[in-house]
């Protein structure tokens, strides 16, 4: 892929998720570097890809989430939301896809 299309759309990307305060600092790194990976690639395919999962997992999440927030207890035992995502969660859903792109 192109740097001159990536680099804005990853910073785009970690501005949006530092703003809305959908990823922890960690989990925003994470994300970066994914995102940096996915890049690399010749084709384009899979940093849109990445992109259009980020933007509508966040958008999905908050749908209903005074219902969720209600029926979901959290790790500490408490109702309520789960918060930002972290690093942990960032490479559950994309060291896969990273690993296999750096194969190829």
């Amino acid at each position: 892929m192109k740097p001159i299309v990536a680099v804005p759309a990853t910073l785009a990307l970690v501005y949006r998720a530092w703003s809305k305060k959908s990823l922890t600092a960690v989990g925003i790194v994470a994300a970066a570097l994914t995102a940096v990976v996915h890049a690399l690639h010749p084709c384009s395919a899979p940093f849109a890809l990445l992109v259009a999962f980020f933007l509508s997992g966040t958008y999905v999440t908050k749908i209903k989430h005074d219902v969720k927030s209600r029926l979901t207890v959290s790790s500490t035992g408490s109702t309520g939301g789960e918060g930002p995502r972290t690093h942990v969660q960032v490479l559950a859903n994309s060291v896969v896809a990273s690993i296999l792109i750096l194969l190829d």
